[in-house]
């Protein structure tokens, strides 16, 4: 995932699911990608996967 979008307006137009990134400590992501890293080794230590269901209609 990158940027995540804002999930009403899709849920609006007929998405039901969203999922994206949150970042935790912005200073370790930032140390990870200057030194190589990718997504995968922001999930251990700084970032989590989030998802947004849409539970009811909008």
């Amino acid at each position: 995932p990158t940027a995540s979008m804002i999930p009403n307006v899709y849920f609006n137009r007929g998405v039901d699911l969203m999922a994206g990134v949150q970042i935790t400590n912005s200073d370790q992501m930032l140390r990870i990608l200057e030194e190589g890293g990718s997504g995968y080794h922001l999930y251990n230590t700084c970032a989590e996967k989030v998802t947004f269901v849409k539970t009811r209609p909008l």
